[in-house]
């Protein structure tokens, strides 16, 4: 492609107070291997230097527009691609960065003559606190659905993200641009409009890394419902043609399953009720709303709440309490008001543990509790309240426990699966062990992990004190066994599951030749096959300690197979 040939490419950057990640993104973009460009930076309303900064360049290829008032991103890139001399127009987010061959490999698909592409996607590698995420769109979807006519895929997924895309110029304006109403998802919107007249052409590598911060839009996860609620509406005629329409609400679920927005989709949702118009749609709306209502998730995240609301009322009616007793004027009706307060928060805690009886004579005891009038009955009154509250706040003490995957506060339920991480109890287990192995000052402990679960394999990779290695299969288990050195390692992990081992003799003499004399290897079963060899012990709530059970929520079925090399380990 010849340099004085290139058409240009107006590359449109939003910006408001990212002076700290702006000469990256600005750096990424003049850095390109593709020349014919020019840089807009669109400065929505910045006080953070971003001025000084951008009017520092001498590079000619770069402008400078600034709003006086922030309006938004969708408005900033509008107001760029209006000012624009370039053919074609690119978008590039001022916290992200490109790799330097993007622009040039994007235009060679959207000028390539055998094409008809209105416009050029690339993948996209999203990180959050310098740590990878993954790349979108997955690659679990096939080529075909990224490329081409692409309409119905994107009425159900968001393929192509801002900073990805490249189109032209005209072509873009006659689309309608951005949606200016939108805080967050205007890029999916405005791509599932585009895709409508248009082929799409798709570059299969990452081409820009994208770094999520507290503050990005796609955090915003009750404007992207809001935004997904508005596509609904916008595009239920081509969901019903395509009858995706159930498929698309489906999806949506799972999202706020996820995401913890189970209250903001059940909004949403109830938002489209005027669209369901047969029954059968009715139907299906009514069982997702059922569905997400009774979400293990939902639930918990109801239950903290509630128990927040509780210790938020204990603090107000210690402060009351004080207030009275230093003889500060505290208006009646602004105890009655707590009184109500502290009722309410026991009622919706009994119901949503279903009754307990301890939960049921706390709620008695302050259900009848009217405002006496003298300062000595009041403070009573106050201590009678917080006792009543403490005990409340024991009984749930006594319900909860920490995921050792995720971290996260569950209340017992009596699934296997924590709500939030979707950890198994077996993956919770071995991780809860794990945790409680720490080596001392600065060593170090080589792990070999078979087959480890996701959330396995990335709570091993977070601990600096751990050399971390894994078998990803039973296949090459033999070859890479054999190439590992005679007692190396500390720890030994076992697949959560040992069906079909072939040469379990040979497998097994291997483990015990790489395992260090002080080693321990681990199993959520026994393993017969390693009889003979290793010192088995089964370890349960009397090897961990009840406490050790108790913080992370097994019961007392739940138990490690432990195998050591010299001698048997004894309950701790």
């Amino acid at each position: 492609m010849e340099q004085n040939r290139e058409p240009v490419v107006s590359v449109i950057i939003p910006t408001y107070n990212r002076i700290n990640t702006l000469p990256a993104s600005v750096e990424s973009v003049l850095n390109q291997t593709y020349g014919s460009l020019e840089v807009i930076i669109v400065d929505d309303g910045s006080d953070d230097g971003t001025e000084e900064y951008v009017r520092g360049f001498t590079d000619s290829r770069v402008r400078y527009i600034k709003n006086i008032e922030n309006e938004g991103p969708s408005a900033a890139r509008n107001l760029g691609v209006s000012l624009a001399e370039g053919e074609y127009v690119a978008f590039q987010d001022s916290d992200d960065r490109w790799l330097p061959e993007k622009l040039e490999k994007q235009m060679r698909l959207l000028l390539d003559p055998e094409n008809d592409f209105g416009m050029v996607y690339c993948e996209i590698t999203r990180y959050h606190c310098d740590r990878e995420r993954g790349v979108v769109p997955s690659r679990n979807i096939s080529f075909d659905y990224k490329q081409g006519l692409i309409f119905k895929t994107l009425l159900l997924l968001p393929l192509i993200s801002t900073q990805t895309i490249v189109a032209g110029r005209q072509d873009f304006i006659n689309a309608g641009g951005f949606n200016e109403d939108l805080n967050t998802f205007e890029d999916y919107e405005f791509t599932l409009r585009f895709s409508q007249s248009h082929e799409i052409g798709f570059v299969g590598e990452p081409l820009v890394k994208a770094y999520d911060s507290a503050d990005s839009v796609n955090m915003r996860y009750g404007d992207r419902f809001y935004t997904q609620a508005y596509i609904v509406r916008e595009m239920i005629t081509p969901l019903r043609e395509y009858d995706l329409l159930w498929k698309k609400l489906s999806i949506l679920q799972s999202e706020a399953e996820e995401l913890n927005c189970h209250d903001i989709f059940i909004r949403e949702l109830s938002g489209l009720a005027d669209l369901f118009v047969t029954e059968q749609e009715k139907s299906y709306a009514a069982e997702l709303l059922e569905k997400t209502e009774q979400s293990t998730t939902k639930i918990n995240l109801s239950k903290r709440m509630a128990e927040q609301e509780l210790a938020d009322t204990k603090q107000q009616i210690v402060k009351m309490y004080l207030d009275v007793y230093g003889d500060k004027p505290v208006g009646k009706e602004n105890i009655e008001q707590k009184l109500h307060q502290v009722k309410d928060n026991l009622a919706k805690l009994s119901e949503l543990f279903q009754g307990p009886e301890e939960l049921q004579n706390i709620c008695e005891r302050t259900a009848a509790v009217e405002d006496p009038e003298t300062k000595t009955e009041r403070l009573f009154l106050f201590t009678e309240i917080v006792k009543a509250i403490e005990a409340a706040e024991a009984f749930l003490v006594g319900q909860a426990y920490e995921c050792s995957v995720c971290g996260e506060k569950v209340f017992r339920s009596g699934e296997k699966v924590c709500p939030f991480c979707k950890a198994e109890e077996r993956e919770r287990l071995i991780v809860a062990f794990l945790q409680e192995l720490q080596p001392e000052g600065e060593e170090k402990l080589h792990m070999l992990h078979w087959m480890p679960s996701a959330f396995q394999e990335s709570y091993a990779l977070g601990r600096k004190d751990i050399l971390f290695e894994k078998l990803s299969s039973r296949r090459e288990a033999q070859d890479v066994l054999k190439s590992m050195g005679d007692e190396t390692c500390d720890i030994i992990v076992c697949p959560l599951s040992w069906e079909n081992i072939s040469l379990v003799r040979e497998t097994a003499e291997q483990l015990y030749r790489i395992m260090k004399p002080s080693g321990i290897g681990v199993a959520v079963l026994p393993i017969s096959w390693l009889e003979g060899l290793f010192y088995g012990t089964i370890a349960g709530e009397n090897w961990f300690g009840e406490a050790f059970y108790r913080r992370y929520g097994f019961d007392r079925q739940s138990a490690l197979y432990i195998f050591t090399k010299e001698k048997p380990l004894t309950e701790m």
